[in-house]
């Protein structure tokens, strides 16, 4: 099936629809108002209307039965499996050749990227970087910042509470049995790894820890010398 499709017909049909979409953009842009596109107005008066037409009870009414539908699915799929443990056990096994094939995937399309002449790949590099709004992007962080101050300033503790309702239901033993292998496990198969990349890590900690720009403020002073003192206590 493959072997009888046209690749130049599928390109030259691919790059119409592509050149109708961009002709339908450059005119929603040019007839656009105030610096929106023509897109954006009528689909702005479209959601406003719909959504004050919308019942909020009934969508969050909605969301929960979706989210139990899916819980009652997910149970109907584990009580079938319990009964055939051939199929998960199927499904185990493939793991690691599904995984393996992705990686081989991924792999490939980075060779590409290593394939492309050095000026090619510069130019590409300089248009992507100029055309990346950093301003916008620390904006998304500020407010997102703001964000999480406004829900923490109307019930503080919300997250503490979460967090340690959570931690009181945990099994510390089966929790201190898995770190007590994975732990050095991890470090044991880092450590070829680790030779080369924590002197770095840790020259770039001391210099975050240990600025002499003299941006550090008395903040910075004062945690500086309380985590010297934590240290020296440990040492004891």
């Amino acid at each position: 099936m493959v072997k009888g499709v046209n690749g130049k017909d599928s390109a030259k049909l691919v790059d119409t629809v592509r050149e109708v979409i961009r002709r339908v953009h450059t005119g929603s842009l040019l007839l656009g108002k105030g610096g929106k596109p023509l897109l954006q107005i009528y689909l702005t008066d479209f959601l406003t209307e719909f959504l004050s037409n919308t019942d909020p009870g009934l969508v969050r009414k909605i969301r929960i039965i979706f989210a139990e539908d899916g819980e009652a699915i997910a149970n109907a799929a584990a009580d079938a499996l319990s009964g055939n443990p051939g199929i998960a056990l199927s499904y185990l096994s493939s793991i690691g050749a599904v995984m393996t094939s992705g990686v081989k995937a991924k792999s490939r399309r980075l060779d590409v990227v290593e394939g492309i002449d050095e000026n090619g790949l510069k130019s590409a590099v300089a248009e992507s970087v100029s055309d990346l709004d950093t301003y916008e992007i620390a904006g998304l962080i500020n407010k997102a910042c703001r964000a999480a101050n406004r829900i923490h300033g109307v019930k503080p503790d919300a997250l503490s509470s979460l967090m340690s309702s959570v931690a009181d239901s945990l099994d510390t033993e089966e929790i201190r049995n898995t770190a007590a292998w994975l732990i050095p496990d991890v470090v044991n198969a880092l450590k070829p790894v680790a030779a080369k990349v924590m002197p770095l890590i840790i020259t770039g900690l001391s210099e975050l820890m240990n600025p002499d720009d003299g941006t550090s403020g008395i903040e910075h002073k004062q945690a500086l010398k309380a985590f010297r003192t934590a240290l020296a206590a440990g040492g004891k």
